[in-house]
């Protein structure tokens, strides 16, 4: 598609994000029977972010139209400021996504080939005898070391204002982890190439590359790119739980994840641009089906990640999904293309309140009609709630104490507020917006010893003794 062509598209394409849009509603009102999915929805997120915490906005899009939208907790906790689904969050590695369909629109320009040697775009890059190419990058198969991989750089070096050769600089040298193609490594590194290499074949910043060829293309007005001295309206404030309390997040400098993770949206505008993503108009038939279809190994193996879209299932439904993590934040969005169904999920904490991904499946299993069977809550008298009251340890600091408050168990982790947990036995526990369950084990039948983590396949995660 030329950049005429993309040009005269602008106007189909802001038209069905119109419609789109408009078909947005104040959660449980709509008359068309999906208030009763949307009211399902509604009570899931109310126990799943308290009120006066950090929360989250959602949406989730059937067939063009939005079953639900809505916004749980406070976007400020300094100011009181609640949270509203139109607000601005950092979105961490969806990013990823946008950064490879601007590849792809290069492509589509004829600037760019998947399978140009990175060393077209950037000559001084130390590749030594490796052919490294920009379908490496997107597919993190690059075996480039990722920088927020190095031992102790996110802690400090991630605070430092960096242009982005000096950022390439911090991990051009490193040795790398395999040959290219052989093997499947998640990779910030070849994603802050992938930037780099945006603004050496079009001539413009990646800030205004992804503005002018993406955000103003799909009028999506709330996305930007972020930095600390934009205003931004309404953005979001991140925080993470410290020394048993909420605190502001640490700081890292927004130079930092460049291509890989420096981009801000709304659910909104998420939602336009998963609309635009399949409509076979944004980007041309054999562009979209490359971002949304698994890289392949050297070997043959199948990576089950496309171009910065991990590729997969939800009840034997194909999925696209991806999440992002940076500091003060945790967000997931998927797309289950056969159904027509797109659910995102942005939060302001780094994910230790529920984990997003399981938040977002959990919804669209709802909206496919196939929600995952409720479990069921037993009661337990006050005797053997007690029983369970302790601190539980883990080797590296990391501990959980469960106490027990007007007849309810709470669990607090070293790195996260305290939490409601539910008894499904008189031995297993489980919080609601996790799939995982808390199994107590007991000495010879008697005194309760240990705390085992389970995982949502039943594998054991953690064990944590009592002290």
């Amino acid at each position: 598609m030329t950049v005429a062509h993309r040009s005269c598209m602008r106007t189909y394409l802001v038209g069905a994000i119109v419609v789109l849009i408009a078909t947005v509603f104040p959660r449980g009102v709509k008359g068309d029977g999906t208030e009763d999915v949307s009211r399902a929805i509604d009570t899931f997120l109310s126990r799943v972010y308290a009120q006066d915490a950090p929360g989250a906005a959602v949406i989730a899009v059937k067939k063009g139209h939005v079953v639900f939208r809505g916004a749980y907790g406070m976007a400020d906790l300094e100011q009181s400021v609640a949270l509203t689904p139109d607000m601005v969050f950092r979105l961490g590695s969806i990013t990823k996504q946008f950064t490879a369909a601007a590849i792809l629109i290069l492509m589509e320009q004829g600037k760019i080939l998947v399978d140009d040697p990175i060393t077209k775009f950037l000559p001084d890059y130390p590749v030594g005898e490796r052919t490294i190419t920009v379908a490496h990058l997107l597919s993190h198969t690059s075996g480039i070391k990722s920088y927020t991989g190095i031992p102790g750089y996110m802690a400090e070096e991630i605070k430092a204002d960096l242009e982005i050769d000096e950022l390439i600089d911090v991990f051009d040298d490193l040795p790398a982890d395999f040959s290219p193609g052989e093997s499947f490594r998640y990779n910030n590194s070849g994603y802050v190439l992938l930037g780099a290499i945006i603004e050496e074949a079009s001539g413009q910043s990646y800030e205004s590359f992804v503005d002018e060829q993406i955000f103003q293309l799909l009028d999506m007005k709330s996305s930007y790119y972020g930095n600390h001295e934009r205003i931004i309206p309404r953005r979001v404030a991140g925080y993470g739980w410290r020394d048993g309390g909420w605190q502001n997040a640490p700081y890292l400098s927004m130079t930092q994840p460049h291509a890989a993770g420096s981009l801000l949206s709304t659910v909104d505008d998420l939602a336009k641009w998963d609309a635009a993503l399949w409509s076979g108009e944004f980007l041309s038939g054999e562009s979209s089906k490359k971002q949304t279809s698994p890289f392949s190994l050297n070997g043959g193996d199948s990576t089950r990640y496309a171009y910065g879209f991990f590729i997969g299932e939800l009840v034997d439904h194909p999925m696209v999904s991806h999440g992002g993590g940076i500091h003060g934040f945790s967000t997931f969005a998927m797309s289950l293309p056969d159904d027509e169904i797109y659910v995102a999920v942005l939060t302001n904490s780094p994910g230790n309140v529920a984990s997003p991904s399981f938040v977002a499946r959990k919804i669209a299993r709802m909206v496919m009609g196939k929600p995952l069977p409720e479990r069921k809550v037993i009661d337990l008298d006050e005797k053997m709630m007690d029983a369970f009251v302790g601190v539980f340890s883990i080797r590296g600091g990391f501990s959980i104490t469960v106490s027990r408050e007007k007849g309810q168990l709470l669990a607090e982790p070293s790195n996260a507020p305290p939490r409601a947990i539910f008894a499904s036995s008189e031995t297993e526990f489980f919080q609601h917006g996790e799939t995982g369950v808390m199994r107590f084990l007991r000495e010879e039948g008697q005194r309760v010893t240990h705390l085992e983590l389970v995982t949502e396949n039943g594998r054991s995660h953690r064990l944590a003794r009592r002290e």
